[in-house]
């Protein structure tokens, strides 16, 4: 089973595009393993102690790094372009939540019986709209169906 993720964004400053590469460790703790940006300067993390720099095809990429986590805690922010991406799919987060909303990143264990009440018991989950226009809030358990 695939147990990495990348979590993308618009970096605040230099407004160009990070990708944050993530796999799951056994202990379901969230490992970075390694970053890409275009820039270097204010708010781009690197530490000559922690990963290797490189520059590949125009973009900088520090390798080599095991930060762990529990868990990633952020807000929605639409102006930054968050998403994730798994199993080559997109995720943009703007799509499933409201601007300011909340969100955790884990990872969880299911077993297979688990998972087949997951899906039978949501699956008549819709989306909810939220204010005017084509915002759209999405329940947890609608995010949960389209990833699993």
């Amino acid at each position: 089973m695939e147990k990495k993720f990348s979590l993308g964004y618009v970096h605040s400053v230099h407004k160009t595009p990070v990708e944050e590469s993530f796999t799951v460790s056994s202990g379901n703790r969230l490992v970075l393993t390694s970053t890409s940006f275009d820039d270097l300067g204010v708010g781009i993390p690197f530490d000559r102690n922690e990963g290797r720099l490189v520059n590949q095809n125009d973009r900088f990429l520090l390798t080599d790094i095991n930060r762990q986590f529990k868990e990633i805690n952020l807000r929605a922010v639409p102006l930054a372009q968050q998403s994730i991406t798994f199993k080559n799919r997109l995720y943009a987060f703007n799509v499933f939540f409201a601007s300011g909303s909340p969100i955790r990143l884990k990872a969880v264990n299911y077993t297979t019986a688990q998972l087949l009440w997951h899906k039978i018991s949501t699956a008549y989950n819709h989306r909810i709209t939220v204010g005017k226009g084509s915002r759209h809030q999405t329940t947890k358990d609608t995010i949960d169906r389209n990833i699993l």
